[in-house]
Protein backbone atom coordinates (compact mmCIF):
# COMPACT_ATOMS: atom_id res chain seq x y z
CA UNK A 1 0.00 0.00 0.00
CA UNK A 2 2.84 2.48 1.00
CA UNK A 3 4.44 1.63 -2.49
CA UNK A 4 1.39 2.81 -4.21
CA UNK A 5 0.78 5.54 -2.06
CA UNK A 6 4.32 7.21 -2.74
CA UNK A 7 3.78 6.48 -6.87
CA UNK A 8 5.71 3.46 -7.21
CA UNK A 9 3.19 1.40 -8.88
CA UNK A 10 5.01 -1.18 -11.09
CA UNK A 11 6.81 -1.73 -8.21
CA UNK A 12 3.72 -2.55 -5.52
CA UNK A 13 2.09 -4.39 -8.77
CA UNK A 14 4.82 -6.90 -9.04
CA UNK A 15 4.68 -7.50 -5.43
CA UNK A 16 1.22 -8.48 -5.63
CA UNK A 17 1.57 -10.79 -8.21
CA UNK A 18 3.81 -12.51 -6.43
CA UNK A 19 1.61 -12.86 -3.66
CA UNK A 20 -1.67 -13.90 -5.40
CA UNK A 21 0.58 -16.67 -7.22
CA UNK A 22 1.61 -18.03 -3.53
CA UNK A 23 -1.86 -17.25 -2.40
CA UNK A 24 -3.14 -19.55 -5.49
CA UNK A 25 -0.42 -22.43 -4.56
CA UNK A 26 -1.81 -22.21 -0.97
CA UNK A 27 -4.96 -22.11 -1.82
CA UNK A 28 -5.59 -19.11 0.70
CA UNK A 29 -8.94 -17.47 -0.14
CA UNK A 30 -8.04 -14.65 1.86
CA UNK A 31 -4.90 -13.54 0.84
CA UNK A 32 -5.85 -14.04 -2.83
CA UNK A 33 -8.82 -11.80 -1.72
CA UNK A 34 -6.89 -9.28 -0.07
CA UNK A 35 -4.84 -9.29 -3.34
CA UNK A 36 -7.09 -7.83 -5.52
CA UNK A 37 -7.92 -5.71 -2.85
CA UNK A 38 -4.59 -4.39 -3.25
CA UNK A 39 -4.29 -4.59 -7.08
CA UNK A 40 -7.52 -2.32 -7.26
CA UNK A 41 -4.73 0.69 -6.14
CA UNK A 42 -2.67 -0.15 -9.05
CA UNK A 43 -6.14 0.89 -11.70
CA UNK A 44 -6.33 4.06 -9.85
CA UNK A 45 -7.94 6.42 -11.13
CA UNK A 46 -9.98 4.14 -13.50
CA UNK A 47 -13.06 3.03 -11.36
CA UNK A 48 -14.60 -0.15 -13.65
CA UNK A 49 -11.44 -1.65 -13.70
CA UNK A 50 -11.04 -0.81 -9.89
CA UNK A 51 -14.47 -2.45 -9.21
CA UNK A 52 -13.89 -5.67 -10.85
CA UNK A 53 -11.36 -5.87 -8.41
CA UNK A 54 -13.23 -5.11 -6.05
CA UNK A 55 -16.32 -7.76 -6.92
CA UNK A 56 -13.78 -10.70 -7.03
CA UNK A 57 -12.40 -9.80 -4.10
CA UNK A 58 -15.70 -9.51 -2.26
CA UNK A 59 -16.31 -13.21 -3.64
CA UNK A 60 -12.94 -14.47 -1.54
CA UNK A 61 -13.66 -12.61 1.47
CA UNK A 62 -15.81 -14.12 3.46
CA UNK A 63 -15.17 -12.02 6.81
CA UNK A 64 -13.60 -8.59 5.10
CA UNK A 65 -10.18 -7.72 4.47
CA UNK A 66 -8.14 -7.44 7.53
CA UNK A 67 -6.07 -5.12 5.43
CA UNK A 68 -8.10 -2.50 4.74
CA UNK A 69 -9.83 -1.02 8.02
CA UNK A 70 -11.74 1.93 9.24
CA UNK A 71 -8.66 3.49 10.83
CA UNK A 72 -6.65 2.95 7.43
CA UNK A 73 -6.87 6.27 5.38
CA UNK A 74 -9.21 5.74 2.51
CA UNK A 75 -7.40 6.28 -0.98
CA UNK A 76 -4.12 7.52 0.01
CA UNK A 77 -5.88 10.81 2.05
CA UNK A 78 -7.24 12.38 -1.09
CA UNK A 79 -9.67 14.95 0.45
CA UNK A 80 -11.20 15.35 -3.33
CA UNK A 81 -13.40 12.37 -5.56
CA UNK A 82 -13.99 14.68 -8.35
CA UNK A 83 -10.62 15.54 -8.98
CA UNK A 84 -9.31 11.69 -9.35
CA UNK A 85 -12.16 10.44 -10.72
CA UNK A 86 -13.80 12.67 -13.14
CA UNK A 87 -11.55 12.30 -15.92
CA UNK A 88 -13.31 12.34 -19.33
CA UNK A 89 -15.82 15.23 -20.36
CA UNK A 90 -19.06 14.25 -20.75
CA UNK A 91 -18.84 11.00 -18.42
CA UNK A 92 -19.89 12.65 -15.01
CA UNK A 93 -23.17 11.39 -14.07
CA UNK A 94 -21.70 8.20 -15.12
CA UNK A 95 -18.60 8.09 -13.18
CA UNK A 96 -20.64 9.15 -10.10
CA UNK A 97 -23.14 5.83 -10.27
CA UNK A 98 -19.93 3.79 -11.29
CA UNK A 99 -18.00 5.49 -8.01
CA UNK A 100 -21.03 4.61 -5.73
CA UNK A 101 -21.29 1.03 -6.69
CA UNK A 102 -17.38 0.48 -6.56
CA UNK A 103 -17.39 2.05 -3.22
CA UNK A 104 -20.67 -0.20 -1.62
CA UNK A 105 -18.56 -3.28 -2.14
CA UNK A 106 -15.00 -1.84 -0.94
CA UNK A 107 -16.88 -0.11 2.32
CA UNK A 108 -18.36 -3.21 3.74
CA UNK A 109 -15.36 -4.80 2.60
CA UNK A 110 -13.47 -2.66 5.06
CA UNK A 111 -16.06 -2.16 7.46
CA UNK A 112 -16.53 1.39 6.99
CA UNK A 113 -13.79 2.92 5.22
CA UNK A 114 -14.30 5.56 2.14
CA UNK A 115 -18.09 5.86 4.19
CA UNK A 116 -19.36 9.34 3.05
CA UNK A 117 -16.97 9.24 -0.14
CA UNK A 118 -20.07 9.04 -2.71
CA UNK A 119 -22.00 11.88 -1.40
CA UNK A 120 -18.82 13.95 -1.20
CA UNK A 121 -18.67 12.84 -4.98
CA UNK A 122 -22.02 14.34 -5.54
CA UNK A 123 -21.67 17.23 -3.63
CA UNK A 124 -18.39 17.87 -5.63
CA UNK A 125 -20.28 17.62 -8.31
CA UNK A 126 -23.27 19.82 -7.76
CA UNK A 127 -20.90 22.48 -6.77
CA UNK A 128 -19.57 22.42 -10.22
CA UNK A 129 -23.10 22.92 -11.40
CA UNK A 130 -23.80 25.93 -9.46
CA UNK A 131 -26.62 23.91 -7.50
CA UNK A 132 -25.47 24.97 -4.24
CA UNK A 133 -28.03 23.79 -1.91
CA UNK A 134 -28.04 20.82 -3.19
CA UNK A 135 -24.13 20.88 -2.59
CA UNK A 136 -24.52 21.94 1.02
CA UNK A 137 -26.95 18.84 1.87
CA UNK A 138 -24.40 16.54 0.51
CA UNK A 139 -21.50 17.96 2.19
CA UNK A 140 -23.31 17.52 5.69
CA UNK A 141 -24.65 13.81 4.56
CA UNK A 142 -20.76 13.73 3.72
CA UNK A 143 -19.79 14.48 7.28
CA UNK A 144 -22.02 12.51 8.83
CA UNK A 145 -21.43 9.73 7.36
CA UNK A 146 -17.37 9.37 7.52
CA UNK A 147 -17.73 10.77 11.21
CA UNK A 148 -19.05 7.60 11.97
CA UNK A 149 -16.48 5.96 10.74
CA UNK A 150 -13.75 8.53 11.66
CA UNK A 151 -12.70 8.85 7.79
CA UNK A 152 -10.73 11.96 8.06
CA UNK A 153 -9.93 12.42 4.27
CA UNK A 154 -13.79 12.42 3.52
CA UNK A 155 -14.37 15.05 6.80
CA UNK A 156 -11.69 17.35 4.80
CA UNK A 157 -13.74 16.93 1.79
CA UNK A 158 -16.84 17.75 3.23
CA UNK A 159 -15.20 21.15 5.13
CA UNK A 160 -13.37 22.29 1.89
CA UNK A 161 -16.84 21.56 -0.21
CA UNK A 162 -18.80 23.82 2.41
CA UNK A 163 -15.90 26.29 2.33
CA UNK A 164 -16.52 26.92 -1.66
CA UNK A 165 -20.17 26.72 -1.46
CA UNK A 166 -19.82 29.66 1.41
CA UNK A 167 -17.71 31.53 -1.11
CA UNK A 168 -20.11 31.06 -3.77
CA UNK A 169 -22.78 32.56 -1.27
CA UNK A 170 -20.42 35.25 -0.06
CA UNK A 171 -21.15 33.61 3.96
CA UNK A 172 -18.14 34.62 4.94
CA UNK A 173 -18.64 33.10 8.48
CA UNK A 174 -19.39 29.81 7.22
CA UNK A 175 -16.33 30.61 5.28
CA UNK A 176 -14.14 30.79 8.28
CA UNK A 177 -15.68 27.86 10.11
CA UNK A 178 -14.43 25.61 6.76
CA UNK A 179 -11.20 27.55 7.15
CA UNK A 180 -10.69 27.09 11.27
CA UNK A 181 -12.04 23.49 10.81
CA UNK A 182 -8.87 22.47 8.32
CA UNK A 183 -6.55 24.39 10.29
CA UNK A 184 -7.30 22.33 13.21
CA UNK A 185 -7.39 19.14 11.59
CA UNK A 186 -3.75 19.91 10.59
CA UNK A 187 -2.85 21.14 14.11
CA UNK A 188 -3.70 17.82 15.56
CA UNK A 189 -2.32 15.37 12.49
CA UNK A 190 0.23 13.73 15.03
CA UNK A 191 -2.43 13.26 17.62
CA UNK A 192 -4.74 11.75 14.63
CA UNK A 193 -1.99 10.20 13.07
CA UNK A 194 -2.79 11.45 9.69
CA UNK A 195 -0.07 10.40 7.50
CA UNK A 196 1.83 13.37 6.15
CA UNK A 197 1.10 12.66 2.61
CA UNK A 198 -3.31 13.25 3.70
CA UNK A 199 -1.69 16.70 5.66
CA UNK A 200 0.42 17.74 2.49
CA UNK A 201 -3.13 17.33 0.46
CA UNK A 202 -5.76 19.16 2.71
CA UNK A 203 -2.78 21.83 2.81
CA UNK A 204 -2.69 22.55 -0.78
CA UNK A 205 -6.45 22.38 -0.88
CA UNK A 206 -6.81 25.00 2.02
CA UNK A 207 -4.33 27.39 0.04
CA UNK A 208 -6.86 27.08 -3.02
CA UNK A 209 -9.55 28.26 -0.45
CA UNK A 210 -7.81 30.58 0.73
CA UNK A 211 -6.95 32.41 -2.34
CA UNK A 212 -10.39 31.74 -3.37
CA UNK A 213 -11.25 33.70 -0.23
CA UNK A 214 -8.78 36.60 -0.89
CA UNK A 215 -6.23 35.67 1.80
CA UNK A 216 -3.46 34.75 -0.92
CA UNK A 217 -0.51 35.80 1.98
CA UNK A 218 -2.05 33.25 4.47
CA UNK A 219 -0.82 29.98 3.13
CA UNK A 220 2.52 29.31 1.09
CA UNK A 221 2.70 26.61 -1.38
CA UNK A 222 5.98 25.18 -2.17
CA UNK A 223 7.45 25.25 -5.61
CA UNK A 224 6.09 21.78 -7.50
CA UNK A 225 8.97 19.77 -8.69
CA UNK A 226 10.30 19.46 -12.13
CA UNK A 227 8.21 15.92 -13.13
CA UNK A 228 5.00 16.44 -12.39
CA UNK A 229 2.51 13.12 -11.19
CA UNK A 230 -1.24 13.47 -12.38
CA UNK A 231 -3.53 12.92 -10.99
CA UNK A 232 -1.89 12.58 -7.41
CA UNK A 233 -0.23 16.23 -7.84
CA UNK A 234 -3.83 18.08 -9.12
CA UNK A 235 -4.07 19.38 -5.68
CA UNK A 236 -0.64 20.62 -5.19
CA UNK A 237 0.15 21.93 -9.18
CA UNK A 238 -3.45 23.79 -9.29
CA UNK A 239 -2.35 25.69 -5.38
CA UNK A 240 0.19 26.56 -7.52
CA UNK A 241 -0.41 27.82 -10.49
CA UNK A 242 -3.02 29.72 -8.16
CA UNK A 243 -0.21 31.09 -6.70
CA UNK A 244 1.86 32.00 -9.08
CA UNK A 245 -0.94 33.90 -10.59
CA UNK A 246 -2.08 35.84 -7.62
CA UNK A 247 1.61 36.57 -7.42
CA UNK A 248 1.34 38.08 -11.16
CA UNK A 249 4.07 35.16 -12.30
CA UNK A 250 2.04 35.00 -15.44
CA UNK A 251 5.08 34.21 -17.59
CA UNK A 252 6.09 30.96 -15.33
CA UNK A 253 2.21 30.30 -15.42
CA UNK A 254 1.78 30.14 -19.13
CA UNK A 255 5.33 27.65 -19.61
CA UNK A 256 3.96 25.10 -17.00
CA UNK A 257 0.86 24.83 -17.97
CA UNK A 258 1.36 24.71 -22.08
CA UNK A 259 4.91 22.91 -20.89
CA UNK A 260 1.94 20.11 -19.27
CA UNK A 261 -1.02 20.52 -21.70
CA UNK A 262 -1.43 16.89 -22.57
CA UNK A 263 -1.12 15.46 -19.58
CA UNK A 264 -3.41 17.79 -17.66
CA UNK A 265 -5.76 16.75 -20.28
CA UNK A 266 -5.91 13.66 -19.45
CA UNK A 267 -5.34 14.24 -15.52
CA UNK A 268 -8.99 15.28 -14.59
CA UNK A 269 -11.87 17.51 -16.29
CA UNK A 270 -11.69 20.08 -13.79
CA UNK A 271 -8.16 20.21 -13.57
CA UNK A 272 -7.92 20.78 -16.97
CA UNK A 273 -10.52 23.63 -17.00
CA UNK A 274 -8.85 25.25 -14.18
CA UNK A 275 -5.47 25.67 -15.51
CA UNK A 276 -7.03 26.84 -19.07
CA UNK A 277 -8.57 29.76 -17.41
CA UNK A 278 -5.54 30.30 -15.23
CA UNK A 279 -3.51 30.60 -18.60
CA UNK A 280 -6.51 32.48 -20.56
CA UNK A 281 -6.69 35.07 -17.75
CA UNK A 282 -2.24 35.29 -17.36
CA UNK A 283 -2.99 36.10 -21.10
CA UNK A 284 -5.24 38.72 -20.27
CA UNK A 285 -2.79 40.19 -17.90
CA UNK A 286 -0.17 40.34 -20.52
CA UNK A 287 -2.58 42.16 -22.98
CA UNK A 288 -3.28 39.02 -24.97
CA UNK A 289 -7.39 39.52 -24.92
CA UNK A 290 -7.62 37.88 -28.14
CA UNK A 291 -6.52 34.60 -27.25
CA UNK A 292 -7.59 34.80 -23.65
CA UNK A 293 -11.68 34.51 -25.62
CA UNK A 294 -10.10 31.57 -27.39
CA UNK A 295 -8.73 29.64 -24.02
CA UNK A 296 -11.91 30.28 -22.36
CA UNK A 297 -14.43 29.09 -24.95
CA UNK A 298 -12.71 25.77 -25.34
CA UNK A 299 -12.50 25.54 -21.76
CA UNK A 300 -16.30 26.66 -22.12
CA UNK A 301 -16.73 23.56 -24.52
CA UNK A 302 -15.90 21.04 -22.55
CA UNK A 303 -17.47 22.44 -19.49
CA UNK A 304 -20.65 22.69 -20.70
CA UNK A 305 -20.86 18.69 -21.68
CA UNK A 306 -21.78 18.22 -17.97
CA UNK A 307 -22.58 21.39 -17.29
CA UNK A 308 -19.76 22.46 -15.37
CA UNK A 309 -19.82 26.13 -14.81
CA UNK A 310 -18.76 26.93 -10.94
CA UNK A 311 -14.70 27.45 -12.20
CA UNK A 312 -16.06 30.28 -15.30
CA UNK A 313 -18.79 31.49 -11.67
CA UNK A 314 -15.60 31.91 -9.18
CA UNK A 315 -13.58 34.17 -11.44
CA UNK A 316 -16.75 35.98 -12.53
CA UNK A 317 -15.27 39.52 -11.81
CA UNK A 318 -11.99 38.69 -14.13
CA UNK A 319 -13.70 37.00 -16.80
CA UNK A 320 -16.14 39.76 -17.41
CA UNK A 321 -13.59 42.52 -18.39
CA UNK A 322 -12.36 40.80 -21.03
CA UNK A 323 -15.21 38.17 -22.56
CA UNK A 324 -17.22 39.05 -25.44
CA UNK A 325 -20.85 39.06 -25.15
CA UNK A 326 -21.53 36.19 -26.60
CA UNK A 327 -19.37 34.07 -23.95
CA UNK A 328 -20.59 35.84 -21.05
CA UNK A 329 -24.55 34.57 -22.29
CA UNK A 330 -23.64 31.17 -22.81
CA UNK A 331 -22.42 30.80 -19.44
CA UNK A 332 -25.04 32.81 -17.50
CA UNK A 333 -27.68 30.66 -18.88
CA UNK A 334 -26.51 27.78 -16.44
CA UNK A 335 -24.74 29.35 -14.00
CA UNK A 336 -26.12 32.09 -11.24
CA UNK A 337 -27.86 34.42 -13.17
CA UNK A 338 -27.30 37.10 -10.27
CA UNK A 339 -23.88 37.01 -10.36
CA UNK A 340 -23.56 36.94 -14.52
CA UNK A 341 -25.89 39.77 -15.10
CA UNK A 342 -24.08 42.05 -12.84
CA UNK A 343 -21.09 40.86 -14.74
CA UNK A 344 -22.93 41.83 -18.00
CA UNK A 345 -23.64 45.09 -16.36
CA UNK A 346 -20.37 46.16 -15.29
CA UNK A 347 -18.87 44.94 -18.76
CA UNK A 348 -21.64 48.02 -20.05
CA UNK A 349 -20.37 50.11 -17.44
CA UNK A 350 -16.45 49.88 -18.33
CA UNK A 351 -17.48 51.41 -22.17
CA UNK A 352 -18.71 54.88 -20.36
CA UNK A 353 -15.97 57.56 -20.24
CA UNK A 354 -14.80 59.54 -16.68
CA UNK A 355 -17.57 62.36 -17.32
CA UNK A 356 -20.11 59.72 -18.78
CA UNK A 357 -19.42 57.77 -15.84
CA UNK A 358 -19.65 61.12 -13.36
CA UNK A 359 -23.16 62.05 -15.01
CA UNK A 360 -25.06 58.57 -14.22
CA UNK A 361 -23.25 58.35 -10.77
CA UNK A 362 -25.23 61.61 -10.17
CA UNK A 363 -28.50 60.67 -11.87
CA UNK A 364 -29.00 57.34 -10.14
CA UNK A 365 -29.20 59.45 -6.68
CA UNK A 366 -31.68 61.45 -7.95
CA UNK A 367 -29.89 64.77 -9.05
CA UNK A 368 -32.10 66.69 -11.89
CA UNK A 369 -30.16 67.40 -14.74
CA UNK A 370 -29.71 71.31 -13.72
CA UNK A 371 -28.13 70.20 -10.31
CA UNK A 372 -25.85 67.78 -12.56
CA UNK A 373 -25.06 70.93 -14.33
CA UNK A 374 -24.23 72.80 -11.43
CA UNK A 375 -22.19 70.75 -9.92
CA UNK A 376 -19.90 69.77 -12.44
CA UNK A 377 -19.73 72.86 -14.03
CA UNK A 378 -21.70 71.66 -17.72
CA UNK A 379 -24.42 73.30 -19.59
CA UNK A 380 -27.99 71.71 -19.30
CA UNK A 381 -27.55 70.67 -23.11
CA UNK A 382 -24.26 68.37 -22.39
CA UNK A 383 -25.67 66.84 -19.27
CA UNK A 384 -28.84 65.98 -22.12
CA UNK A 385 -26.21 64.65 -24.04
CA UNK A 386 -24.24 62.47 -21.69
CA UNK A 387 -27.45 61.29 -20.54
CA UNK A 388 -28.70 60.05 -23.55
CA UNK A 389 -25.01 58.59 -24.59
CA UNK A 390 -25.02 56.85 -21.31
CA UNK A 391 -29.02 55.44 -21.99
CA UNK A 392 -27.34 53.97 -25.06
CA UNK A 393 -24.20 52.07 -23.87
CA UNK A 394 -25.97 50.90 -21.21
CA UNK A 395 -29.04 49.54 -23.13
CA UNK A 396 -31.81 51.33 -20.96
CA UNK A 397 -34.44 53.48 -22.46
CA UNK A 398 -35.08 55.86 -19.02
CA UNK A 399 -33.75 57.30 -16.12
CA UNK A 400 -35.23 55.03 -13.36
CA UNK A 401 -33.49 52.07 -14.76
CA UNK A 402 -30.08 54.09 -13.67
CA UNK A 403 -30.69 52.95 -10.22
CA UNK A 404 -29.83 48.76 -11.28
CA UNK A 405 -26.14 50.34 -11.90
CA UNK A 406 -25.77 52.52 -8.81
CA UNK A 407 -24.29 49.66 -6.77
CA UNK A 408 -21.55 49.15 -9.66
CA UNK A 409 -20.81 52.79 -10.96
CA UNK A 410 -20.09 53.48 -7.24
CA UNK A 411 -17.67 50.38 -6.90
CA UNK A 412 -16.11 52.10 -10.16
CA UNK A 413 -15.52 55.18 -9.03
CA UNK A 414 -14.20 53.61 -5.53
CA UNK A 415 -11.69 51.42 -7.74
CA UNK A 416 -10.82 54.28 -9.97
CA UNK A 417 -10.01 56.36 -6.44
CA UNK A 418 -7.54 54.03 -5.25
Amino acid sequence: RQLFAVGKTDTACLIVDNLSQYAEEKEDSQLLGETFMLAALGELPHISSMHEKYEIAAGLLNQGSAIFQPAGTFLFGHPSMIAIFYLMPGSADKIVEEFEESLRIFTKLSHGQGAGANLLFRGEMALMRCLYDEALILAYKAETAAGAYGQQSILAGAALLKGFVALARNDQVMVNESLNYLNGMLKSAERLRLPARFCERVSFSLAVLLHSAGRPDSVKVKDICTKINLPGDSLHLLAFLVSLYETKQYARLISIVEGNSGLLKQSGVIQWIDSQLLLALSYAALGKKDLTACLVEEALKVAEKDQILYPFSARADELSKFLPEHLLLRISQGADRKLWQSMSQQKLVNTLTDREREVAVLAAKGLRNREIAEKLYLSDGTVRNHLSIVYQKLDIDRRSQLSDYEHILLDHDKMHDI
